[in-house]
């Protein structure tokens, strides 16, 4: 049996996305599903490009960042929680 979750209305808050994407951890969901009302003002995109480089679009501005201290110092400028595994093998800082 696929044990899901559903959650909406967190408007950008930073404890509620934490809770959310973390709740897969704990409840052994096997999906997460979010709903209306997620985002503050934006969805900005972080693609990773391999290596130590990655692409952020931003309000139609395009970001090319190599090194980690450049897409830390990215990622606290735009985002207030981003740790979530971006895919099953490899977890990003």
């Amino acid at each position: 049996m696929t044990k899901s979750i559903f959650a909406t209305n967190i408007h950008g808050s930073d404890g509620c996305w934490s809770r959310f994407l973390n709740t897969g951890n704990f409840s052994e969901a096997n999906l997460s599903v979010p709903g209306g009302g997620m985002t503050g003002e934006t969805v900005d995109p972080v693609v990773y490009q391999g290596g130590k480089d990655y692409r952020i679009t931003s309000l139609k501005q395009v970001f090319d960042i190599s090194g980690n201290a450049n897409f830390q110092l990215m990622l606290k400028a735009l985002f207030p929680v981003l740790r979530m595994r971006l895919d099953h093998d490899k977890e990003y800082p």
